[in-house]
């Protein structure tokens, strides 16, 4: 058989829930996301590229010792019979007896995804029943291999470069975060927030939070609906911030993987994008702000069909951020979140939305003229 070294896991984990619960637990994959960066070597669990959910387990294979690969590392292995893609799962706690066959090559020197991130994968994967490898594809652009052999600095075999963040930024606007709550309240870490903002304040009060994030010492990640046009918000951040602020959005294939490594690399302290950016892979991770959280441009519409709401608050419980979906008038998944108690609510008081208000008339319908228009 052409996978002798291959074995079934225990079976699929219970599908997650489909409200705003997080991954089960952060403790494990923060302990071993400490160990992301060690070199790997003897039996590893692989996630092979066959997006079946027959196939949805991690088949074991031999690590060659001296491999600059690990956690995220995208090889090439023997599977029925053909050589497939795959990705590095783990160490293989449990390996099977008897010969097991070797991985035949390294891909790339890119780690794809460290432990911390392969637990939201998962969550993915389960929440939305899809198959990992599918997941694993949505999290990054395609690979582009000429890239990475041209960016400098940014492919590190041991793993992502970790820049400081000691470069001075912007002081909040503490006014405007005030009118919500304030900064402490608002971006209190592992906790998400629906925020209903004045209609002025929509701009302000994104900008003020990035800024209150950045000067605390943590970067911050912003998702708006569409690209094109670029809505307010995003325009406002990346002029503010300029070289320390990045656009994740469209671009043909070689820019969206260059900027893909450049996140990566941690050349950036903000990144705005859509949808795909929920898992760009920021480091010290202080903030996610979802503008028009109820924009259906936020629903992907292929597998794995996530919705940015979910994945960005389980992310931010995994990463002990802050998550804030802002909007005029709150999804119904996200008036069920504040109901249960799932999330918190910031807004100003009911008078001074009222000042704000336009004014409405209401007509009774008995007194329309019904003819056609």
């Amino acid at each position: 058989m052409g996978i002798s070294g291959a074995r079934a896991s225990p079976g699929r984990r219970p599908t997650a829930p489909t409200t705003f619960a997080a991954p089960s637990s952060s403790s494990s994959s923060s302990s071993s996301s400490r160990a992301e960066d060690a070199r790997l070597s003897g039996p590893v669990d692989v996630c092979v590229g066959v997006p079946k959910l027959a196939l949805d387990r991690p088949f074991t294979y031999e690590l060659p010792e001296g491999w600059e690969a690990g956690v995220g590392s995208l090889v090439s292995v023997g599977f029925h019979g053909r050589t497939v893609k795959g990705w590095i799962l783990g160490r293989a706690l449990d390996p099977p007896a008897g010969p097991i066959l070797p991985i035949r090559a390294l891909r790339s020197p890119v780690r794809f995804f460290d432990a911390r991130q392969l637990a939201l994968l998962r969550w993915v994967s389960e929440r939305y029943l899809a198959p990992l490898a599918t997941v694993i594809e949505r999290s990054h652009p395609p690979r582009v291999a000429d890239v990475e052999r041209g960016a400098e600095g940014v492919v590190e075999a041991g793993g992502p470069v970790r820049s400081s963040l000691d470069r001075p930024g912007r002081p909040p606007d503490i006014a405007v975060l005030e009118r919500y709550g304030g900064a402490g309240d608002l971006l209190r870490p592992g906790v998400s927030v629906w925020l209903r903002p004045l209609p002025a304040d929509e701009t302000p009060v994104a900008l003020a939070g990035v800024e209150a994030c950045v000067a605390g010492g943590r970067r911050a990640l912003v998702l708006v609906p569409e690209a094109e046009p670029l809505p307010a918000v995003a325009a406002a951040i990346l002029g503010a911030f300029g070289a320390d602020a990045v656009s994740f959005a469209g671009g043909d294939a070689r820019t969206r993987y260059a900027t893909w490594l450049a996140i990566r690399s941690g050349r950036y302290r903000i990144v705005v994008g859509t949808r795909p950016a929920v898992f760009a892979p920021l480091a010290d991770l202080g903030l996610i702000w979802i503008s028009r959280e109820v924009h259906p441009g936020h629903r992907e519409d292929r597998a794995p069909y996530y919705h940015v709401r979910d994945v960005a608050t389980a992310r931010a419980r995994l990463a002990e951020a802050a998550c804030v979906l802002c909007s005029l008038s709150p999804s119904v998944e996200t008036a069920a979140g504040v109901a249960e108690g799932i999330l918190r609510t910031a807004r100003v008081p009911r008078s001074l939305e009222r000042d704000h208000a336009p004014m409405v008339e209401t007509t009774p319908p008995e007194g329309e003229d019904r003819s056609v228009r």
